[in-house]
């Protein structure tokens, strides 16, 4: 079986985030207890698109506002590309009262974690929740899935969103369920023969 990473849908990304939250009983009797922070810094990856080691180095000072929205930019570790993300109202006031509540200022990092402790507890919950082939990473795919489903396959949209130089890369991130398009092709089909 392949190794590689998926995106994740809309319920196993909510049961991930609830079960992160909550903290569970591993089959051998190990308790795993709850991580907020990594939580947080996992629905943000997926709630903003950006790789894990850019969420993990976001301070509140980067947040700009806009009217009744927010901005943030950020340089991707990855690519070394400046990167300009829409916060929903919404989305921030929410990071907003998670770094209250921990204490965090304003030019402090929001998550004092490293990329393989979140990965590593990610791995613990996945193994609970038998689900395979599931990453960080796999948090920004399931953002340039579901976005690329809700702005009725826009494609470059979600390139722009994923701040890659070409679509091929951006479909790649997508991959659609072959069944999906069988069932698009014999739409298509059906309402292109009707008379």
């Amino acid at each position: 079986m392949s190794k590689k990473t998926r995106a994740l849908n809309k319920e196993e990304y909510r049961l991930i985030i609830d079960c992160i939250k909550k903290g569970f009983d591993m089959p051998e009797g190990t308790a795993v207890k709850a991580n907020p922070r990594i939580a947080m810094a996992l629905q943000c990856e997926a709630l903003l698109g950006l790789r894990i080691s850019d969420i993990l180095r976001l301070r509140l000072d980067q947040f700009i506002a806009d009217g009744s929205n927010y901005f943030v930019e950020v340089k991707e570790q990855k690519t070394g590309k400046t990167k300009k993300c829409f916060v929903p109202l919404e989305l921030y006031c929410t990071i907003r009262q998670y770094a209250d509540e921990w204490g965090i200022g304003l030019h402090q990092p929001l998550f004092d974690i490293t990329p393989r402790s979140v990965q590593r507890h990610l791995g613990k919950v996945c193994s609970y929740l038998g689900l395979t082939q599931v990453s960080t990473h796999s948090f920004r795919k399931y953002y340039a899935t579901d976005i690329y489903k809700r702005s009725g396959s826009n494609i470059d949209l979600v390139r722009q969103l994923l701040n890659h130089s070409d679509c091929k890369t951006t479909q790649r991130y997508i991959r659609v369920d072959p069944q999906e398009l069988s069932k698009a092709v014999a739409e298509h089909c059906r309402d292109a023969l009707k008379n």
